[in-house]
């Protein structure tokens, strides 16, 4: 099977900390959202980390709508998180974000 990829690698000029934590609040998730894109967080459940799962509803043009539930699979602070869509408008998707400290500032690839 043919899967498609995306690799990307930006430098955030903040800790390390404040990075993966910013990462870690599915809250933030409306603060990068496109705003052409209506994001609503429908369900979280109170787990921090390897489990956590988060269902979404994002609406596209106002009658596109979506629903997609992703759930956590690795997690080391400060180092990898990786998530993977259970259900959604994708085939498959998977997500991984590593963090390393480079000069004063963080690399998130």
């Amino acid at each position: 099977m043919l899967m498609n990829s995306y690799k990307k690698q930006i430098f955030i000029n903040a800790p390390i900390e404040k990075v993966f934590d910013f990462h870690m609040d599915t809250n933030n998730l409306l603060r990068i959202t496109p705003r052409d894109i209506n994001f609503k967080i429908i369900s979280m459940n109170d787990i921090s980390g390897v489990g956590y799962k988060v269902v979404l509803e994002i609406r596209k043009f106002y009658f596109i709508r979506s629903i997609l539930e992703v759930e956590i699979t690795d997690c080391i602070k400060n180092e990898l998180m990786h998530d993977i869509q259970r259900k959604g408008i994708f085939k498959y998707w998977f997500q991984k974000r590593f963090f390393k400290v480079e000069n004063e500032g963080t690399i998130l690839t």
